[in-house]
This record gives C-alpha cells, structure tokens and sequence, in this order.
C-alpha cells in the first residue's frame, strides 16, 4: 500500500468519529470507536465500532506502458464496516441500512474528502453476521477511489549520451542529439 492510501484511510477515520451510532455503549456523545483492522472485536463491550481498512490497490498505466517514465492510475479499495450488536432482531433491517445510508452520507456529501483523489469508481455495500462470542451485524461499505502517480527517474542523467559497448568491452559515449 502506498503512504497516500494510507492518508486516506487515516482522513476517513478523522471523518467517521463523529458517528454517533459507534460510540461506546453507555457514553453518548463520545467520539466512535474506530479501529484500523479487519479483525473483530473481542468481545460485545467493545460494540458499536467501525472497522476502517484498505484490501489491496491495482496500478495501471494510464496509456502505452512503455512510453516514457513510469505513472499510473491506481484503484484502491478502502473498506468501512460497522459492526452493530445483533443479539436484537427488532428494527435490525433500519439499523443496518441507517448505518449503511449514515456512513456514504458522511463521506460522499463532503467535498473536502473527495478532493483528495480523482474519482470513486465503485462502491459495494452489503450486510453480513458475523457469530464470534457473540452476534453481531456488520455493515461493510467498500470504495473503489481512483488517484494518479508517476515516477520520476532517479537517475542523475540528462539522457544527453548513450554508453555502447565496443566489442573489446571498453564501449564509448555518444551524444543522443549531436547537433544541440
């Protein structure tokens, strides 16, 4: 994962604490318990709490793979779940797609968020149950963003001379553009 990808995550963090509906149980008014994993919490005194992490990105070049110093559009894949208690069937279906609705909301209606990157080229939301010591719901929001990078050589040369090899293996230097 590059450093940018990580910004971003770290950015959505920053904007997700204020979801009231992952504050810890009992202390309203708290920031939401947000952690950067995947991986569930132990135990159900740890729910509400949004799971914010990054699967994977592609990079591709843009155009001929071959032309010129390297740059790619990447896509990354930034996953939010928020995983909600679940021992309670009642009004679960509102709570899970008010979470679902409350995160893209959150995210989606603030510019400054989406400035930091190109496009978002996709976005998937399910609901999923997850039974550890205990039930819970969890909505997973995956965003597909889009950004930009090249990569610029680091080479101390102005690619003024080629270097060829004589057959003795000496070689020489010969200026790329004699006549600048």
């Amino acid at each position: 994962m590059t450093d940018f990808n990580r910004e971003i995550r770290d950015d959505t963090i920053a904007r997700l604490k204020g979801l009231s509906r992952y504050a810890p149980t009992g202390r309203p008014g708290s920031p939401a318990q947000i952690r950067r994993t995947p991986i569930m919490p132990p135990q159900v005194d740890d729910l509400p709490c949004l799971l914010v992490y990054l699967t994977g990105q592609r990079m591709t070049p843009p155009g001929d793979a071959n032309a010129g110093q390297p740059d790619f559009v990447h896509e990354a894949v930034l996953n939010i779940s928020g995983v909600l208690a679940a021992d309670d069937e009642d009004d679960l279906d509102d709570r899970t797609s008010a979470a679902a609705a409350e995160i893209l909301e959150t995210l989606l209606e603030d510019p400054d968020w989406l400035k930091q990157f190109e496009a978002i080229t996709a976005i998937e939301q399910r609901v999923g149950f997850d039974q550890q010591n205990y039930l819970a719901a969890i909505v997973l929001t995956s965003i597909t963003i889009t950004y930009r990078t090249n990569w610029p050589p680091r080479v101390p040369d102005d690619f003024a001379t080629i270097h060829m090899r004589t057959p003795d293996g000496r070689g020489a230097d010969y200026p790329v553009n004699p006549e600048a």
